[in-house]
């Protein structure tokens, strides 16, 4: 069973935004079926995690500049938040520190939960306004 399954709660209404969401969702729960059935992979999952959520915040917080989003300092700081953690999760599994299991997947599933389901959303809201605001602007 997944840590997290998309569904239309976790939509911003941006397309491209939502599939990138899908796409961490889904590296999230690869890592959470390995660390459940305690077996390898977890190191590479990980990677794969920091990588792509990297990427996706840097979509993401360009589309926000571009848009002169008013809440980007405080989105860019949620971000880090998780960077961080990510980033502090590797450096333990590298260095063959013990990790907590519970505690790992419980973040994560909050963090993106709450992330995608507030902050995302009113970035999403703010993305569509805009972009309905200049169809009628064009269309005047």
């Amino acid at each position: 069973m997944p840590l997290v399954e998309w569904g239309p709660q976790y939509s911003v209404g941006v397309d491209a935004i939502d599939r990138e969401h899908i796409k961490l969702l889904e590296i999230i729960n690869r890592l959470h079926d390995l660390m459940v059935a305690r077996i390898g992979g977890v190191h590479e999952v990980v990677a794969d995690l920091m990588a792509y959520a990297k990427s996706h915040f840097a979509t993401e917080e360009e589309l926000m500049e571009q848009v002169q989003y008013p809440q980007l300092a405080r989105h860019r700081q949620l971000h880090r938040q998780l960077a961080t953690f990510i980033l502090t999760l590797k450096e333990n599994l590298d260095a063959g520190r013990a990790v907590s299991t519970r505690e790992v997947l419980s973040f994560l599933r909050d963090w993106l939960g709450s992330h995608i389901q507030r902050e995302d959303k009113k970035m999403g809201e703010f993305l569509v306004s805009l972009h309905k605001e200049r169809i009628a602007s064009a269309a005047r």
